[in-house]
């Protein structure tokens, strides 16, 4: 978890300059190590997980459709798109049972304040400060 903490310490700065309000953590077996009821509740596997990684801002919500359930900040800029891929390069490079997916590569998942409070806030969270 200090891997990850620290790397993804490493995006926060990047993500205040474009909104000074958000918030950054992520969620999940690494967060609570416990996997969900989805998968018997089975203890979190260091040889094997992702990084279930969020940004709360209502800011950055606001630059998709009303319609977008699933705002990846990978959409927002080049800036932040690079910077996921670099993330990525550090956790493949740091953590050997980070699961590297190519057709998925890691993102931020954008909530708004109001989506967080009602259905993430309570579900084992971390966040990066």
């Amino acid at each position: 978890m200090n891997v990850v903490q620290d790397t993804l310490s490493q995006a926060l700065q990047k993500i205040k300059e474009v909104d000074p309000n958000a918030k950054v953590g992520y969620r999940g077996s690494l967060a609570t190590g416990q996997k969900g009821p989805h998968k018997g509740n089975a203890p979190f596997d260091p040889n094997d997980f992702d990084i279930d990684a969020f940004i709360v801002s209502d800011k950055l919500a606001e630059t998709f459709s009303k319609n977008v359930y699933w705002r990846s900040a990978r959409k927002v800029s080049d800036d932040l798109n690079q910077l996921q891929d670099k993330l990525e390069l550090n956790f493949r490079n740091t953590l050997p049972g980070y699961r590297y997916e190519p057709d998925k590569p890691f993102t931020f998942r954008i909530y708004t304040e109001k989506e967080f409070n009602k259905k993430i806030f309570d579900s084992g969270i971390k966040f990066i400060e």
